[in-house]
């Protein structure tokens, strides 16, 4: 840092600390920490934003004189509410409009529209299944709206109840885990760390879990999050996907516009981006092993 910015050790702070209004999910210290599904099922909501809200005489009733809190890791939209004077948080705070999604943001429009933005990418607690995380969002990239319903009534969910400390240590813990900021969905294998080969026998739930993650990152900027977009083939409902061979040389090779990535991905790499775009957005072609890849090259 430079010389003009104030640095000083945390324990000297000498100005006036205020309490913070809440807490949220406060465990013991001898809490296992990232050993339960990685730092998901870590206690932290992951708040991305914060908006005061008061309802007035035609606003959402329920969420009256509170503040609404979006989450990264497990989509939902807290709403704390307050004391009348506003200086004390009342009760817990209350989780609605829970989706598989990671929410950036929240904005209250015209006629009570609920606006919530949500990442294009990244890790979240899987909502359906037997996992615990994943790297499949349901709406990456996207602009959720929600309306409010007339005469007291709503047709915005409240989320099912939060996996409590006692719940998530009886599930048990495990040393290969994911770490912060690490991709729960590696495909590596726990004991040589190598990443396994896309067969036919591969489980195509899994294998485009972790392509997933991929397209978003080399891919969806051109061909759009959702497989759709002006700048690109459009991939939703593409029935040339059905084509193994064809999938895997355009990856590797390119194809027009379409750059080859054969010398900046593996073929497993590419296997999983593969079998994510044949089984996503109403396609369902089955696995791209990494086999097929090789036989491109």
């Amino acid at each position: 840092m430079p010389d003009s910015v104030p640095q000083f050790p945390e324990s000297t702070f000498e100005g006036d600390m205020v309490e913070p209004l809440a807490t949220y999910f406060t465990v013991d210290d001898d809490y296992p920490i990232g050993q339960i599904c990685g730092y998901i099922c870590d206690p932290t909501i992951a708040p991305s934003s914060i908006l005061p809200y008061t309802a007035g005489e035609d606003g959402i009733a329920e969420w009256d004189n509170s503040v609404l809190l979006t989450t990264l890791k497990h989509g939902t939209l807290y709403v704390q509410h307050l004391s009348d004077d506003g200086t004390a948080a009342v009760g817990d705070p209350v989780a609605w409009l829970s989706t598989q999604n990671r929410y950036r943001d929240v904005l209250i429009g015209p006629d009570n529209r609920v606006f919530i933005a949500t990442d294009a990418f990244g890790s979240a607690a899987q909502k359906f299944g037997d996992g615990l995380n994943t790297s499949i969002l349901h709406n990456p990239g996207s602009i959720l709206l929600y309306t409010y319903g007339e005469e007291g009534g709503s047709d915005l969910g409240l989320t099912r109840s939060s996996q409590t400390v006692e719940e998530a240590r009886a599930a048990g813990t495990a040393s290969n885990n994911p770490k912060e900021f690490e991709d729960p969905n590696t495909g590596k294998d726990a004991a040589t760390g190598e990443t396994e080969a896309v067969t036919a026998e591969s489980d195509v739930a899994q294998v485009a879990a972790r392509g997933g993650p991929q397209f978003a990152q080399t891919c969806s900027t051109c061909h759009g999050p959702a497989g759709r977009s002006d700048a690109a083939a459009v991939l939703a409902g593409n029935e040339k996907l059905a084509d193994a061979a064809y999938v895997a040389t355009t990856v590797v090779h390119g194809f027009g516009y379409m750059p080859a990535f054969g010398s900046q991905l593996s073929d497993t790499e590419i296997a999983e981006i593969g079998t994510y775009i044949r089984n996503s957005w109403g396609n369902d072609y089955g696995v791209l092993t990494t086999g097929d890849v090789t036989e491109t090259r």
